[in-house]
């Protein structure tokens, strides 16, 4: 049997999706990059940073400090590998601020937590990096006859 037709359903490491700040003045922009095992440099340097965390999350250390580690984690890796540009971000002079890997870290540690973690949320699920195209035919066998 043929399968290929999943095979649009896969996640693709570079491709790129556009996550807006809209509780930012201006509704920022950012294009990210999937932030998960698909993201093999992102995924490899996660993994490597986490062994400190894994350690005490197995020694039942489990608390708000290893929850604040990964996320200061995540501050750092973004910027390297999850941030590919963005549009109408600026500066607190109001200048827009170009793209460049300082400015992504910059941007990043500047975040509230709870915006940062929103940022995070987009990135992680996959389902925000598939593209599902079809047809009305398509999906019309999807909802109840009525």
């Amino acid at each position: 049997m043929d399968f290929s037709n999943i095979e649009k359903l896969r996640v693709k490491p570079d491709e790129t999706r556009p996550f807006t700040l809209y509780q930012i003045e201006g509704e920022p922009v950012l294009h990210l990059v999937p932030a998960g095992e698909v993201n093999k440099p992102y995924f490899n340097e996660l993994l490597r940073r986490s062994k400190t965390s894994q350690r005490r999350i197995t020694a039942g250390a489990f608390n708000a400090s290893v929850i604040a580690e990964n996320r200061a984690n995540d501050r750092e890796l973004y910027p390297l590998f999850v941030i590919r540009g963005w549009e109408r971000v600026r500066d607190s002079s109001g200048q827009e601020a170009p793209a460049t890997a300082e400015n992504f870290r910059d941007f990043c540690a500047a975040l509230p937590d709870h915006l940062f973690d929103e940022v995070r949320s987009f990135a992680t699920d996959p389902q925000n990096f598939v593209t599902v195209v079809g047809s009305v035919e398509d999906v019309a066998g999807n909802s109840p006859k009525g």
